[in-house]
């Protein structure tokens, strides 16, 4: 490279706030400025006159190469992001928020250098430090990710919330219908879950619908949408799963339940619950028809004693439209 004026050349790459090196077309490294001295930790002398990738052996060699030859045989300038790649060459950064980030994120540019007789005769790669960028960025998408699950999730439980099973439910009853595969809903309720209240406070109220979540995150698949569906009540949305599977399902986290002794105030407590079941049958049947019919089956077994599963036939058809939990006898 012979620049008219090399002295002011390297005045002005010493002194710009990021990283310039210049390559001929066997990678020797022909200008390498202060910023990469001083983030990258090798001296000019350390490595001018050296090629790239035996001063660099950690480089992307396959990579870089391609995207060098490119701008020699396209004498068009080539870009690339930190996301990337997240940078070229590991180095240290000086930004004071760092978020924990131990190397400095970098954009880069890969620039052809024309010679007097107008052919491309070296390539110049800039290297921006965008760690402060990076950090930041990555902090935005870690909040809307939370805003996100905090608006589709129950944040004592960590089960999906009311709307988006709802929406879920949606989904599966169409899916069924479109597919002729079976569908089951289930309803569950804390039994006598007032008393836990008036007794051991609500904080213990709260471990034991946690404890409950547990057990549901524990038994189901991956495909099933469990749910807190409003105080002590649960609902769960099983896809491709018959009114059988889903008793012996429902009969299972019963048994847990019964089983499993809770920590409250030193104290082991038993809780139980009951559960009422429906599934998707012919006609038109709509979510809020398959709620319905699970909560006249949850209130038939409260009455009966609680502490079991009770299916819905017709013989607990009521003529309401709107699911009635909240006339459940605790």
């Amino acid at each position: 490279m012979t620049p008219e004026n090399p002295a002011l050349i390297e005045f002005i790459a010493d002194r710009i706030n990021m990283g310039i090196i210049v390559v001929d077309r066997e990678f020797r490294i022909q200008l390498w400025n202060r910023f990469m001295q001083t983030h990258s930790g090798f001296s000019s002398g350390d490595v001018e006159g050296k090629n790239l990738f035996d001063a660099l052996p950690e480089l992307p060699r396959s990579w870089l190469t391609k995207k060098v030859d490119s701008v020699f045989a396209l004498a068009s300038a080539a870009f690339t992001t930190w996301q990337h790649r997240p940078y070229l060459i590991r180095m240290t950064h000086n930004r004071p928020v760092t978020g924990g980030v131990e190397h400095m994120h970098q954009n880069c540019t890969f620039l052809p250098v024309f010679d007097s007789d107008g052919k491309v005769g070296h390539v110049c790669i800039t290297i921006e430090d965008v760690t402060e960028h990076a950090v930041y960025e990555a902090r935005l998408r870690h909040a809307m990710a939370e805003i996100e699950y905090l608006s589709t999730h129950d944040s004592l439980t960590g089960l999906v919330n009311r709307r988006t099973m709802e929406e879920r439910l949606d989904g599966e009853i169409d899916r069924a219908r479109r597919y002729g595969t079976p569908c089951s809903l289930v309803l569950l309720d804390i039994d006598r879950f007032k008393d836990v209240n008036d007794t051991y406070g609500h904080l213990s109220g709260d471990e034991v619908l946690r404890s409950i979540a547990m057990t549901l995150r524990d038994t189901l698949r991956t495909s099933d949408t469990a749910s807190r569906y409003g105080g002590d009540e649960f609902v769960l949305v099983l896809p491709e799963t018959t009114i059988d599977g889903a008793t012996i399902l429902a009969e299972r986290i019963r048994e847990r339940m019964a089983k499993n002794q809770i920590s409250v105030r030193g104290k082991k407590l038993s809780i139980t619950v009951s559960v009422g079941i429906t599934q998707l049958r012919g006609g038109k049947r709509t979510r809020l028809e398959l709620l319905n019919e699970a909560d006249q089956a949850l209130y038939a077994c409260k009455l009966g004693g609680r502490n079991k599963v009770v299916v819905f036939d017709d013989s607990l058809k009521t003529t309401t439209d709107e699911p009635s939990m909240d006339s459940d006898p605790n």
